[in-house]
């Protein structure tokens, strides 16, 4: 599996290289700090539906979706979201963490109205645990 997001790249970067970078040294666990499996949980919320956005979208979160020029905080990410049509099936996919615990990443597939892909970049944090600092999503036509 490549990622390639619609951004201009001639190659996109396989995400066995990106998982290799996450996974250089040993994570060292630290007080504060995500595990995948917490990760995997946030990700999984979104399952439930779109609600999830409102309690997992950080306060300087970016969304990016076709066509709309990219939000950088989390009223405006809500605002283009709901402007959307809404997924009716997340598919959770792979879910890594950063040997710091600090950063993760996810993917998945979503369908509905729309059908395509997402990525979502998070960060962790002591107040509220994970929260989207990204969140992109492609459509598949």
């Amino acid at each position: 599996m490549q990622v390639d997001l619609g951004i201009s790249s001639p190659n996109p970067i396989p995400l066995s290289l990106l998982d290799a970078a996450f996974r250089r040294a040993p994570r060292v666990a630290k007080p504060g700090t995500g595990s995948e499996a917490e990760l995997s949980a946030a990700d999984r919320r979104f399952i439930s539906g779109f609600a999830a956005y409102d309690s997992l979208l950080a306060d300087s979160a970016r969304v990016y979706r076709d066509g709309h020029q990219p939000t950088t905080d989390r009223i405006a990410g809500i605002e283009l979201l709901r402007s959307r049509p809404v997924p009716t099936k997340w598919v959770p996919g792979r879910a890594r963490v950063a040997r710091s615990g600090e950063l993760g990443y996810t993917l998945g597939t979503f369908e509905g109205a729309e059908k395509g892909g997402y990525v979502r970049v998070w960060r962790h944090t002591a107040d509220r645990g994970w929260v989207i600092v990204l969140d992109i999503t492609t459509l598949i036509p």
